[in-house]
């Protein structure tokens, strides 16, 4: 029975080697993958390999992957509930809850607690089923509020000493902004806020002071530690004290990026980045435009100082104008106040190139509008809900 077991792990490990290659019976991408780069990453981690940046677990700390942590707004909450949320990786002190094999329970004297997120070129994920607005950051945070209020661990009376949020990513990724707005701590208390206002009664009430005795400590916590972080495989790889392990996860990182560009997950390569400038081929005008969202085949551009809204081109007609440096654009916080056509409206979803509003004074359908369009209003601050 044991030479059976032996043989089978043999001929995984043999199509795993395969993977990538002309021999390969799957894709390379079942391997290559920001999974398993951070198990890669964590498991060094956990050996005293990455130093202080990530430092090593020390008993009872342990790290785990695919795990999950329990929300607040569980389906005892009634229609607006959600499921647990399943976490790419944690390192701290915790078990699992009796009855699960990845439900996470903090030990009563936990003193660290660390949630990871890994991406290679896909974005965070977007809301739950009741509340599309409320993405995978902010779910975080508050699933990690909700594990220390499980274990009355109130943050301003215990604070943990080793407690983030990491999101791990490609710098290319991080270099357009993708995750700046989600990792806002502004945008992240103005969702919590839209989130908790869709319950009512006793659920309200009970949701308001867990906010107040766990989830604001903890953002504030975080947000002071600096401890809500954005970091590139470049950088952690970077961090590696021993070479030749370092050398191993910076060749297996290689071929992640090599398995995503040739099924496809990057987009082009080669194509168009936004905040980029770029004239239109095959036009009179020879139009000068800015990319501000990047697809794999066409991508959205609007002109710069032009009350015109965005349109979209086919990247085969998108030429590089080096002339022009690129502009940082900005993705308007959900709660945000901007004004548009002479009309003070608020932000109620964003994007990279659109977001939709409400009309403040007389609140009700939504409209679309575009990001460039959108200017500055009265007393407008990031993540403001008025």
């Amino acid at each position: 029975m044991n030479s059976q077991k032996t043989d089978a792990l043999d001929d995984i490990v043999e199509m795993l080697r395969a993977l990538g290659t002309d021999c390969g019976c799957m894709p390379a991408t079942y391997l290559y993958n920001e999974g398993w780069m951070l198990r890669l990453i964590l498991k060094a981690a956990s050996e005293g390999l990455l130093g202080e940046l990530i430092p090593a677990c020390k008993t009872p700390t342990r790290w785990s992957s695919e795990a999950r942590l329990f929300t607040p707004f569980d389906q005892s909450r009634g229609k607006a509930a959600e499921g647990p949320t399943n976490v790419d990786g944690i390192i701290g002190d915790f078990d699992w809850e009796p009855g699960t094999q990845s439900g996470v329970r903090l030990s009563e004297n936990a003193i660290r607690f660390e949630v990871f997120e890994a991406k290679m070129f896909s974005k965070l994920s977007p809301g739950v089923s009741a509340a599309k607005w409320y993405d995978q950051a902010v779910r975080n945070v508050a699933c990690m509020a909700h594990a220390l209020a499980l274990r009355n661990l109130k943050p301003h009376e215990h604070p943990l000493p080793q407690i983030a949020f990491w999101v791990l990513a490609p710098q290319s990724q991080i270099n357009k902004g993708l995750f700046a707005t989600e990792l806002s701590p502004g945008a992240m208390r103005t969702k919590i806020a839209m989130r908790i206002s869709q319950f009512f009664g006793a659920d309200k009430e009970a949701l308001e002071l867990w906010h107040d005795d766990y989830f604001e400590p903890l953002l504030q916590q975080l947000e002071q530690a600096q401890a809500i972080k954005c970091m590139s495989w470049e950088d952690v790889i970077d961090g590696i004290t021993d070479s030749e392990r370092r050398t191993s996860i910076s060749e297996f990182y290689d071929r992640c990026l090599e398995a995503a560009r040739q099924e496809g997950r990057t987009g082009d390569a080669n194509g168009p980045s936004r905040g980029r400038f770029y004239r239109i081929s095959e036009t009179e005008s020879d139009q000068l435009v800015v990319v501000c969202n990047a697809g794999k085949f066409t991508s959205r551009v609007f002109v710069p100082d032009d009350a015109k809204p965005s349109f979209l081109v086919q990247n085969s007609r998108l030429q590089p104008a080096d002339d022009n440096p690129p502009m940082t654009l900005q993705i308007p916080p959900v709660g945000a106040v901007r004004m548009w056509k002479d009309r003070t409206v608020r932000v109620t979803s964003n994007g990279p190139c659109r977001s939709k509003v409400e009309d403040i004074s007389s609140p009700g359908p939504t409209e679309l509008v575009d990001n460039h369009l959108l200017t500055a209003g009265q007393n407008d601050k990031e993540g403001e809900v008025t």
